[in-house]
């Protein structure tokens, strides 16, 4: 008799349904994980240093351009030290290991922000653009097959016509609803004629009362 397995089956592919704003942070961070192991510093301290005075700027928050132009400087005079410093501390500090073995992970990561990329630019770009990296087929540095990325549209969820109802201009949801209605409207008339039958014309009992008084 067979022991019962309790070892999960080995997951072989994984499929993640986002959408588009969470695609675009995840192809960021991706890659700003694989800068980060190559020592490229220079965006998070942009981003950690400038944030807050894009977004004061953005919501208009300074009372005056010498203020903005005060707050500017001091956000750049911050990034250039935490740059500078952060450049000696990874040159001091960081082990640098084969390339093998130092750079597996980050060239996985970089293997999805590539993906994302094309995809997207593609999207938006359908008859591409030669001077731009993002067309490019992405870079696979990495020691697995290159991941897979399938856009969905609005369009795709508009419903889908059949040969023989595209002739008549309407959808399956449209011909049942046009069905219904035909059938609510039959029992209607076919109540009208049994009344009609029964009783006759409304003009003809208001001629037949008549004629009694």
């Amino acid at each position: 008799m067979d022991k019962k397995k309790d070892t999960p089956a080995e997951v072989e592919t994984v499929t993640v349904t986002m959408s588009r704003p969470v695609a675009e942070a995840v192809q960021a961070a991706c890659e700003m994980y694989l800068r980060l192991h190559m020592g490229q510093f220079n965006d998070l301290a942009e981003d950690l240093c400038m944030a807050k005075h894009y977004a004061d700027m953005d919501a208009k928050r300074f009372k005056n351009a010498e203020d903005e132009k005060e707050d500017f400087y001091r956000a750049l005079e911050n990034r250039n030290m935490m740059q500078d410093d952060m450049d000696r501390a990874y040159q001091m500090f960081a082990c640098h290991p084969l390339i093998e073995d130092g750079m597996r992970i980050p060239y996985r990561a970089e293997q999805v922000w590539l993906s994302i990329r094309h995809a997207l630019a593609w999207h938006d770009k359908p008859e591409g653009d030669w001077t731009n990296v993002s067309f490019d087929k992405p870079l696979n540095r990495s020691d697995q097959p290159q991941p897979t990325v399938k856009l969905t549209t609005t369009a795709d969820h508009e419903p889908k016509r059949d040969e023989k109802e595209a002739k008549g201009g309407r959808t399956k949801s449209e011909k049942r609803c046009r069905d219904k209605n035909l059938r609510s409207l039959q029992k209607r008339n076919n109540a009208g004629s049994v009344q009609k039958w029964l009783f006759g014309s409304s003009q003809g009992v208001e001629r037949r009362t008549n004629q009694r008084h």
